[in-house]
């Protein structure tokens, strides 16, 4: 069954789904089960608000959001982030993952500014963010995890140096590489 054009905007104060989209029935639990994120992409959550607080002074740049609605969406992010780092933030029924919680609750505390947050961005530009916000912030902590790897490979070749591996980068063979030299 279809759902109008305002049920469909009021969805996530239902405690539906954002996605819910225009049917008045929502997706099985056995597929919430199985896309759930929000157990694995909790510990994005300072990217996330990291890479919202950069969206906002490009929406006020671009005119989307005014100089008073942006203080109050930056508000409403520094309190979810102390919410989340300090183990009070209530997690709703209806959030799919970490970008939709927080945006939710930002939401909550700001009002209709809030609800001005997702625009121009999409999930996947949340995600691809976060990530790489993530990984930035992690590569010191994986070096450090994998130098013993690469500390056993420097002195197997240098103890078989007969025996260096060759391979190549992406797809082309005519690019020859020893891989000691791009794994050190």
């Amino acid at each position: 069954a279809h759902v109008s054009e305002n049920e469909d905007l009021e969805a996530g104060a239902e405690g539906r789904t954002l996605w819910h989209g225009r049917f008045a029935d929502g997706p099985a639990e056995e597929l919430l089960a199985y896309t759930v994120s929000l157990p694995y992409d909790r510990r994005l959550a300072p990217d996330d608000i990291a890479g919202s607080r950069a969206h906002v002074r490009g929406l006020v740049r671009g005119g989307i959001l005014d100089g008073p609605e942006a203080s109050a969406v930056l508000a409403a992010l520094d309190q979810v982030e102390e919410e989340l780092s300090g183990g009070t933030f209530a997690f709703a029924p209806s959030d799919e993952d970490i970008h939709t919680a927080v945006e939710r609750r930002v939401t909550e505390l700001a009002g209709d500014a809030g609800a001005k947050l997702h625009t121009g961005r999409s999930r996947n530009d949340q995600v691809a963010t976060d990530l790489r916000l993530f990984i930035d912030a992690e590569q010191g902590t994986m070096r450090e995890f994998l130098a013993p790897v690469r500390r056993t490979h420097i002195s197997c070749f240098n103890v078989f140096p007969k025996h260096l591996a060759l391979g190549s980068l992406r797809a082309s063979r005519r690019l020859r590489v020893v891989w000691i030299e791009t794994v050190c």
